[in-house]
């Protein structure tokens, strides 16, 4: 089974666009419960200490897609924890990462881009800067969109 995580405020836009164009099972991951509650996919877990849960989100998939922003507080340490358990189980996982603007935490970004890139090869990496350029929300997901769902559809 194909499953797709988003995580975080970025993963979860993206899997919320992408809800009724692609079909794999959808998992949003989220520290944030007002988010995780206003988010469109069916599957949505509150992700925190309890690392027992990252067990549960990888039951049953033969292949993972995680799709996150580095450098907030969610996507990429909760990416680089689940890319590492998929791994250890055996499951091919392509990570998707998307790079803060410059004047967001870039610095962070960049450490935790490093720090996954040592435990996986499979990485695809999109940056906010070079999607948006003076394009509106949704056009720039869109576009986002798009580039993600022609790597689903490649496999």
């Amino acid at each position: 089974m194909i499953k797709i995580i988003g995580i975080g405020g970025c993963g979860d836009n993206i899997l919320n666009f992408l809800n009724t164009k692609i079909d794999a099972e959808l998992v949003t991951l989220q520290s944030d419960v007002k988010k995780l509650n206003d988010s469109k996919i069916k599957t949505r877990i509150k992700i925190g200490n309890d690392d027992k849960l990252l067990d549960s989100v990888l039951d049953g998939a033969d292949r993972l897609f995680i799709v996150a922003g580095f450098g907030g507080n969610t996507g990429g340490k909760f990416s680089i924890k689940l890319t590492k358990k998929a791994i250890e189980k055996d499951i091919a996982v392509q990570n998707i990462v998307i790079l803060p603007f410059m004047f967001e935490n870039e610095d962070k970004a960049n450490n935790e881009l490093e720090e996954l890139n040592k435990i996986n090869s499979n990485v695809s990496v999109y940056s906010n800067r070079n999607i948006a350029n003076n394009e509106n929300k949704d056009k720039k997901m869109q576009r986002l969109c798009e580039a993600l769902m022609g790597l689903f559809w490649s496999l």
